[in-house]
């Protein structure tokens, strides 16, 4: 009956709509943060005549992220759905963040369960491991800016990776040549996205290849080779935009690096050491066992993966913690795929076992997180009241008390909030601009 249960599609789907409805609402108590304010109006107009333009329409973007890849970044096509969302009314952003968020539960399912029926168990587990263990979950999942670079990048990356992973077990997912041409010119879109994702997913498919061309004696189907092009092609004119090289790219010699070194595996081990443990012990069950299947090279590679999308922040100008969404979610691909053949051994009851515990953590982050994204909420909607107040007295210069966030899981944790000593640099002069008042600061 148990198994019944797990397996019914109807309860399957009940659960989808609950997951989608639980995020929906996380979103829209999800506000503007920081950079949000920034993307309201065009980088064309902002560096060429110093005016605050906002963006009206699809056309005004494209100069706006035309000057972007010269400033800022070269993520062209993630700044500009985020320069299309803030244009638009905010339901809209929240429900399609939603599904995004939903597309990823479902493409780390798909990784680990390709039988018709459902398994309404690993879905749950997924999304509670998912909400335990994302760093800056706010950042990533929820902060509009934050998602359309973190979120979206992840879905798009990991959905791309499927195709490699299922040629290496002999299926054909890309059939026909209309679909395979998609999917290479969707691999410039991939390879250019974000920095971390589409590196792991470019060196993912590279070793797959390379594993495919000695497992098989013959080389892989040409569209293979082409979409690997259109990554690297992608990938490039990403990392070689001024703006990136300007702004993201570090640049204080040996010293600096062996320092970022050093604060990358710091990152590794304090946000995703029990991850750490369990791979290992996973894999020494495995070794151990004489399994040397498909499923533990794919986990290798995705460890490997998950170490190298940490440790290129060697080279990165910072680290900040919603850049290890990456690294996150290749460790647990890679463990999954240690899961999936130490299910029909001994282990299954083990790996039950921890999953219950990971829920029950979760499920404890929940609602703590939830009511941290309600509480921020609720201090930015007094300090909005404050702002209206103070215009309509006539007082132009602003005070606002600053908003302290208690969990990863509020959007505004670890982000900048107001600077308390001066109202004339970032963020309070584009918050002032926004509001339409003459100074803010914060205290």
């Amino acid at each position: 009956m148990i198994r019944r249960l797990n397996e019914n599609k109807v309860l399957f789907y009940i659960s989808i709509i609950s997951l989608f409805i639980i995020m929906f609402i996380f979103n829209k108590y999800t506000l503007m943060a920081v950079d949000d304010y920034d993307y309201l109006y065009s980088y064309y107009h902002y560096y060429n005549s110093g005016e605050w333009v906002r963006i009206n329409n699809v056309f005004d973007i494209f100069p706006s992220m035309y000057t972007h890849w010269f400033t800022s970044n070269g993520r062209l096509v993630a700044h500009f759905f985020a320069q299309l969302f803030l244009m638009l009314p905010a339901f809209i952003f929240d429900m399609v963040n939603s599904v995004m968020f939903l597309l990823l539960i479902l493409v780390v399912y798909k990784y680990f369960w390709r039988k018709k029926s459902g398994n309404l168990f690993l879905l749950w587990t997924i999304f509670a491991i998912l909400w335990y263990f994302i760093p800056a979950f706010g950042q990533t999942i929820l902060w509009l800016d934050g998602s359309c670079n973190y979120l979206w990048g992840a879905v798009l990356g990991l959905w791309y990776l499927y195709p490699y992973f299922s040629l290496i077990r002999g299926e054909v997912v890309l059939k026909h040549s209309a679909s395979r041409w998609l999917f290479i010119i969707a691999g410039v879109l991939v390879g250019g996205y974000l920095e971390t994702m589409s590196f792991g997913v470019l060196m993912t498919s590279i070793l797959i290849l390379i594993i495919y061309r000695f497992a098989n004696k013959k080389a892989a189907p040409m569209w293979t080779y082409f979409s690997i092009i259109a990554m690297s092609v992608g990938f490039i004119f990403m990392m070689a935009a001024p703006g990136t090289i300007k702004n993201k790219v570090s640049a204080t010699g040996l010293g600096g690096y062996v320092e970022n070194f050093l604060q990358a595996l710091d990152m590794y081990m304090s946000h995703l050491f029990p991850l750490l443990i369990v791979f290992v012990i996973m894999l020494a069950w495995i070794i151990m066992k004489g399994i040397f299947s498909q499923n533990m090279w794919n986990a290798v590679i995705c460890f490997l993966i998950s170490l190298a999308t940490n440790f290129m922040h060697c080279v990165a100008a910072y680290y900040p913690e919603r850049n290890m969404l990456a690294c996150t979610l290749f460790l647990i691909i890679a463990i999954g795929f240690l899961a999936n053949e130490l299910w029909d051994t001994e282990g299954h009851i083990w790996l039950v076992c921890a999953a219950w515990c990971v829920i029950i953590l979760a499920g404890g982050q929940f609602f703590k997180g939830g009511y941290d994204i309600y509480r921020t909420y609720e201090q930015c909607i007094e300090r909005e009241r404050i702002i209206e107040n103070e215009k309509r007295a006539g007082n132009l210069d602003i005070e606002l008390p600053l908003i302290t966030p208690e969990t990863k899981y509020s959007a505004k944790y670890g982000l900048t909030d107001l600077n308390t000593t001066t109202s004339d640099i970032w963020p309070n002069s584009t918050l002032a601009q926004y509001y339409g008042v003459d100074s803010i600061i914060g205290k």
